[in-house]
């Protein structure tokens, strides 16, 4: 746009002219320039309504609105239309507002109206409407100054009354609210999301909506996924159903391949011909591949976890009923030898969260037993390990603090011993926390394993700890106590004796010796009474 102010006998022209930059569309109404936002806006005291004037030469009907939300997603907001009925040409009579609530995402946002709005020849307002008090819906603008008046208001709750944007010199904004009139041929993109899938891939759906009058025959209206970062990948599906006026279709991108962890940019346009809005056309977000995008909160035993994701040689497994997240992982072949086909084809992992830690206590004796919350069992459904395996476990820091701070808290109040904490594994199949598992002198057959993440490495922010060449899996977690022994027993893994001349040669080996002082050797005559001999 450009303005010329011409001015007789003007001895300096140079000022005479300016040039603003301004998005031209077909049927969009916009005060925006191409511009990034320059802030934001919302309440943190109350709700508020956020509106910008436009005017129409005919009578019409709005059946988009684009808006541009900046800061923290997720807020509840509804869009608006007024007529410029109020005061000096204010806001004045609400023609329409969004029967439910909508919610914010972050940069541009492409909402189809459920119902096309009448709007008559003249002046209105669009808007939006924050209804949640104190709970800023990040609004976005651009900066003008001097804004220009009678363009930009808000409504003060307090006073009941629309204030001009231009009669406050601290709100300088153009509000990016763009309202949309009808076309014969617009096809919109309206929102994409992902869901991880079987064998670390990533299911992708883009909703298209048809914001026009025509409807959308099968297969005219094209949609482009481009996928960067971690991760690359671009394909091209058509629409398969007929769209009529206000109509939605799902486009399923499936199976994706993303072996690489770490962050992705996935964006998606569709192309219709004869649409000249292209505005609505593209969408985008972000998400994340790998293993251990979040950890779950497992809450059952009896929900068999499913392999989920093949990893650099790790099996990672999840509960069905949350393919994002993971719990487990193991790696069943570390050697690459091919061994342990069999278990790991019919092994059915589990893990149980607890709601809290289990303790084991014995004020008297000073003894005391606290295991983890969350814990793991395996089931080989009756196969044999051919070999030693690895195996990874998903845990919340947090919760490992606690059963130290109430070990720590019993050694204190009751003047006893702490033990050293210690990861363990059952040789019984599998482990719970409860009193047939746990008593407070150790944690019942049980043995010892070592972690070996001593770097707290995590997999996409999630901590593990992980087990390696590991003879067996049963079920296991984490363990400490108070009292003259550590929370598990010493594993004795041989023991041989053999008459050697008039001798007896005894032999044994141990898996831990960790606060191992000595060991005591006792013989009896009648398998009751013991006596020391060593």
């Amino acid at each position: 746009n450009n303005i010329a102010v011409s001015i007789p006998a003007d001895d300096f022209t140079a000022n005479d002219s300016k040039s603003i930059t301004q998005i031209v569309n077909e049927n969009t109404w916009a005060y925006a320039d191409g511009s990034a936002p320059f802030g934001s806006t919302g309440s943190t005291s109350s709700t508020v309504d956020f509106a910008a004037k436009y005017n129409t030469n005919i009578n019409t009907s709005i059946i988009q609105m684009r808006l541009h939300f900046s800061n923290t997603p997720g807020r509840s907001y509804k869009i608006a239309f007024w007529d410029a009925t109020g005061p000096g040409g204010s806001p004045g009579n609400l023609i329409w507002e969004s029967p439910v609530n909508l919610t914010t995402n972050l940069g541009y946002n492409n909402i189809v109206l459920p119902t096309p709005v009448a709007i008559n020849a003249g002046d209105f307002y669009a808007g939006v409407r924050q209804v949640v008090s104190a709970s800023s819906i990040f609004l976005s603008y651009q900066k003008e100054s001097p804004i220009r008046q009678g363009a930009f208001y808000y409504y003060n709750v307090p006073t009941s009354t629309w204030i001009d944007m231009n009669a406050v010199t601290t709100t300088p904004y153009r509000l990016m609210i763009e309202p949309k009139h009808l076309l014969a041929i617009n096809a919109a993109a309206i929102s994409i999301s992902s869901q991880s899938a079987a064998n670390c891939t990533k299911n992708i759906n883009v909703t298209i909506s048809n914001a026009g009058t025509n409807p959308i025959a099968p297969g005219t209206a094209a949609v482009t996924l481009n996928i960067g970062g971690a991760n690359t990948y671009n394909a091209t599906l058509n629409n398969t159903t007929s769209i009529n006026a206000g109509g939605n279709e799902v486009i399923a991108f499936n199976g994706i391949n993303t072996p690489n962890s770490g962050t992705n940019y996935d964006t998606a346009f569709v192309t219709l011909s004869g649409d000249d809005d292209q505005l609505n056309d593209t969408i985008a977000s972000t998400f994340i591949s790998g293993p251990a995008a979040t950890l779950s909160r497992a809450s059952s035993n009896g929900v068999a976890l499913v392999k989920n994701c093949e990893d650099a040689g790790w099996t990672y497994y999840s509960d069905p009923a949350d393919l994002n997240s993971y719990l487990l992982s193991i790696n069943w072949d570390p050697g690459n030898s091919g061994a342990n086909a069999l278990p790991k084809a019919n092994a059915i992992p589990r893990v149980q969260l607890d709601a809290g830690f289990f303790s084991a206590t014995d004020i008297p004796t000073k003894k005391a037993t606290y295991t983890l919350q969350r814990y793991w069992n395996v089931d080989l459904m009756g196969n044999t390990l051919t070999a030693p395996v690895n195996l990874r476990f998903f845990y919340n820091p947090a919760d490992k603090v606690l059963v130290d701070n109430a070990a720590s808290n019993f050694a204190t109040a009751n003047i006893g011993t702490l033990e050293p904490s210690q990861w363990f594994q059952l040789t019984a199949p599998s482990f719970v926390g409860d009193a047939a598992h746990v008593i407070p002198d150790f944690v019942l057959n049980s043995y010892p394993i070592y972690n070996s993440n001593t770097l707290n490495n995590t997999i996409n922010g999630v901590l593990y700890a992980q087990f390696d060449g590991l003879a067996d899996i049963t079920g296991g977690t984490y363990a400490t106590g108070v009292g003259p022994s550590t929370p598990l027993p010493l594993l004795l893994t041989n023991f041989e004796a053999r008459q050697n001349g008039r001798k007896n040669l005894l032999t044994w080996r141990t898996a831990n010796e960790i606060n191992v002082q000595n060991f005591e050797i006792e013989r009896s005559s009648n398998g009751i009474n013991f006596s020391s001999i060593g």
